[in-house]
């Protein structure tokens, strides 16, 4: 008989890495998983792919073959905004009344606040 065990959403996490550590690796691979959509739908070689990122071959190659360790989010959102792909990140905490009564997360909103209406003021002058 097999035992199945239903997994806790980051398979990560399920395979015994912290939650954090999970955290990055989970949002890694999404933001990798993309830019090989994005690099196999122009059906271009390694090759190609370095030349329009402005990379390095063994770098490319280190993408498409997943190796996550050689990239950081901040150079996997880089990527993708050279592919002209928006990256978004959400956060969710599963205690929003934990988090809310932290400092920094009032401060964080704050920031992202402030950021969040500069963006809008500035879309909103584009459009005029």
């Amino acid at each position: 008989m097999t035992n199945i065990t239903k997994g806790s959403g980051n398979v990560f996490e399920d395979c015994g890495f912290s939650p954090e550590e999970a955290a990055d690796l989970k949002l890694r691979t999404h933001l990798m998983l993309k830019l090989r959509r994005f690099i196999r739908a122009q059906n271009w070689t390694n090759e190609r792919a370095a030349s329009y990122f402005g990379d390095s071959l063994s770098r490319i190659s280190h993408l498409m073959d997943s190796d996550i360790e050689h990239f950081s989010v901040e150079q996997l959102v880089h990527l993708l905004s050279i592919a002209g792909i928006d990256a978004h990140i959400f956060i969710e905490t599963a205690n929003s009344e934990l988090a809310s009564s932290h400092p920094e997360f009032e401060l964080g909103m704050k920031a992202f606040e402030k950021v969040a209406t500069k963006y809008a003021d500035a879309l909103q002058e584009l459009a005029e």
